[in-house]
């Protein structure tokens, strides 16, 4: 068996002046007449004389009694002569087809084997037709090696998966210690035969490296967010979700942004289990409430839940649904003074603003940045004053009102005057809005840069001018920092060409005729002294053709 130095492929991009007529004729002579000096022809050299030269060069028969299955791809690179038979050039073997030429010292065919193109994709056709298998055994499969050990790195690396795969799937740390899964691993393992006990660590290794990889996470997660946190481009948001393992329900916080590469990335900061009061007795309660409701064809009604933002208004339209049943069985209860339909159905109309909002917003991995603007302008027009609460009613649920239009109730009339405690609920919610919603430069800016928004109407003369100021900053920046990137790409160019000394000088621009009477880049639509903000804003873009995701 040869080593990889005496029989190793050889890739073309090191040809050096094999193409030369003279270097090439004078080395073959060499190679051809003295064995000693056969070294001094590369197999990149005659690899390309094969492939320039096919009247000199050509590739003869291995006439060897013993041959392996690769030598019907394979001969011997040769000269050929007029007057006899191709001299062969010694030390070299090559492909029939494509011309591939290995260095070749010995009888191993181990590299002959292994070379992959067309004919030897054919010759494993042949070999898996009569039950060959087309690779070669390895050697650990015919006797025993000594067990490798692996360095310091890769075992590391191996504890640091082994500790993600604990943490994200909320595994113990005890799962390490599993027999059956050191079988799996061992049996499976890709570095060959090692002992799996040189990798796999117990419970309280495991426990003590993830504060580690904790806090590397934490390093690189930190350094990261700088970016985005400078340019206030970063979303924090909170997220709901259960074990299904334990039924426990956590509450964590996510970060996601998009990258100076202009990646989106989304991490989970962190989480701790949410603790909510104990709520068995009202559920039962409410579901025996529910089963005689629905026993006089009523609908059932939902739940309230604190960490469900809709589910209090899910609440109230199943209880306005299904008043009558309700009403009457607290009736058998002495209960009927607790409810009153006319506040239920004033709670509903001052609340489905936010109901809208709320699904406009929940938008998944669609960007909604530019929403913010538009749903708090809506929200505060809505709560302004009871006419314009009324307004937007009628807007967005028209089914709910043209069944109270059917059934002519004249106590519950939409349009009738605004309680006070109507009137302090809905002032309060506007009192709020305007304390908690605090509109920043970026709001404005998504929104002036969605087509659809462009002219930020009902916005003021000040908030557009200050939006224009603050897009126009960053072009600015933004043009800096590519300029510096083009300028350092260039000066690399440069300094790569003046190492190479046989670059050839840059071609002249030819230049084409009537070219000093061509337009350029003029346009009647836009005027010379137009920046990307002038130019965004008199674009003419047809409403039927922008899409919700502005990306």
């Amino acid at each position: 068996m040869s080593s990889p130095e005496i029989l190793s492929p050889v890739s073309i991009s090191r040809v050096g002046n094999a193409n030369s007529p003279d270097s090439n004729a004078s080395l073959v002579e060499l190679s051809t007449s003295s064995p000693r000096n056969s070294v001094k022809l590369k197999s990149t050299q005659v690899q390309s004389m094969l492939r320039t030269n096919p009247y000199k060069y050509t590739i003869i028969e291995n006439t060897g009694k013993r041959k392996s299955d690769c030598w019907s791809s394979f001969g011997f690179p040769a000269i050929i002569k007029k007057n006899s038979d191709p001299q062969r050039i010694d030390g070299f073997v090559s492909c029939k087809k494509c011309f591939t030429t290995y260095s070749f010292m010995s009888n191993s065919t181990r590299m002959l084997n292994q070379h992959n193109c067309e004919s030897s994709k054919e010759r494993n056709i042949i070999l898996e037709a009569n039950g060959t298998s087309p690779t070669q055994g390895r050697l650990t499969s015919f006797f025993r090696t000594k067990q490798a050990s692996l360095k310091e790195s890769e075992i590391m690396k191996i504890k640091d998966l082994q500790v993600e795969w604990i943490c994200r799937n909320i595994r113990p740390f005890s799962i390490v210690e599993d027999n059956g899964l050191r079988r799996l691993i061992q049996e499976c393992d890709r570095y060959g035969n090692i002992n799996v006990d040189q990798v796999l660590r117990g419970a309280d290794v495991t426990a003590a490296h993830s504060s580690k990889l904790a806090e590397d996470h934490r390093a690189r997660i930190s350094e990261e967010l700088l970016e985005p946190l400078e340019n206030d481009a970063v979303t924090f948001c909170p997220d709901m979700w259960s074990d299904p393992v334990h039924q426990v329900s956590y509450l964590g916080i996510t970060a996601t942004f998009v990258n100076d590469q202009f990646e989106f990335r989304s991490y989970d900061l962190c989480c701790s289990p949410f603790e909510e009061e104990d709520k068995t007795a009202e559920s039962i309660l409410a579901n025996g409430l529910n089963k005689n409701i629905q026993s006089e064809g009523g609908i059932s009604l939902c739940q309230s839940t604190k960490v469900r933002w809709l589910s209090i208004m899910q609440l109230l339209e199943s209880i306005d649904r299904s008043f009558k049943e309700t009403k009457k069985i607290l009736q058998e209860k002495k209960k009927s003074c607790l409810i009153d339909r006319w506040i239920i159905k004033r709670l509903i109309h001052l609340l489905r603003p936010f109901k809208h909002i709320m699904k406009m917003i929940q938008k998944g991995n669609e960007p909604s940045l530019y929403l913010v603007l538009i749903c708090v302008m809506t929200l505060r027009k809505a709560l302004s004053s009871f006419e314009n609460l009324i307004k937007f009613n009628k807007e967005h649920d028209l089914v709910s009102i043209k069944s109270d239009n059917e059934n002519c109730d004249d106590e519950y009339d939409f349009e009738s005057e605004e309680s006070d405690g109507i009137r302090f609920f809905r002032l309060r919610l506007l009192e709020l809005l305007e304390s908690m919603f605090v509109l920043e430069p970026i709001h404005f800016a998504a929104a002036f840069l969605h087509p659809r928004y462009r002219y930020l109407r009902k916005c003021s003369n000040t908030q557009i001018n200050a939006c224009k100021s603050y897009v126009r900053r960053h072009f600015k920046e933004i043009s800096e920092r590519e300029n510096l990137k083009r300028v350092a790409l260039a000066r690399q160019s440069e300094q790569i060409s003046e190492q190479n000394d046989s670059a050839e000088p840059p071609l002249k621009k030819k230049k084409r005729f009537g070219e000093e009477y061509e337009s350029g880049d003029l346009s009647d639509e836009y005027g010379e002294t137009e920046d990307e903000v002038d130019k965004y804003l008199s674009m003419r873009i047809d409403p039927e053709l922008i899409v919700d995701n502005p990306l």
